[in-house]
């Protein structure tokens, strides 16, 4: 699940027919999406998978292994060392124009990620005035 957890109109729509079906009064779009960040979904299995702290904090799923709960910092160094060898494999190993793009690509996300989220110290920025304010969103339970 990547962090944007708006839906498309198409879930809406089910969700929106699928309650008047119920005989409940749907709720808006905006409320929609709002309690789906606070839930997780379904998969086709009928497995269960709920939402991760770290995506609730919005770190992106490629990055999690860098997050260290505990200090509620990213490990820059390591992902300094994973964009270099991402780099190293486009420029010496012999690939598809499109894989080469999608490996580039995912080097451009950390880097616009870390400028925008991250702060020189390795802590997540955080936007909500709730977990800034309780720390909730650092306290885990590992």
């Amino acid at each position: 699940m990547n962090p944007d957890f708006r839906s498309t109109q198409r879930e809406y729509d089910a969700f929106f027919y699928r309650e008047k079906r119920k005989g409940k009064t749907p709720i808006s779009k905006e409320l929609y999406d709002l309690e789906r960040i606070n839930r997780g979904k379904f998969r086709s299995d009928g497995v269960y998978v709920g939402i991760e702290w770290n995506q609730r904090l919005g770190l992106p799923k490629y990055l999690k292994c860098f997050f260290d709960p505990k200090t509620g910092k990213l490990d820059l160094e390591g992902i300094k060392n994973l964009t270099d060898s991402l780099q190293k494999t486009v420029d010496t190993n012999p690939m598809t124009r499109i894989k080469r793009f999608h490996i580039r690509k995912r080097i451009r996300d950390i880097q616009t990620y870390l400028e925008k989220e991250v702060e020189q110290s390795g802590k997540l920025k955080t936007n909500n005035k709730f977990l800034q304010e309780k720390n909730y969103g650092l306290e885990w339970k590992v």
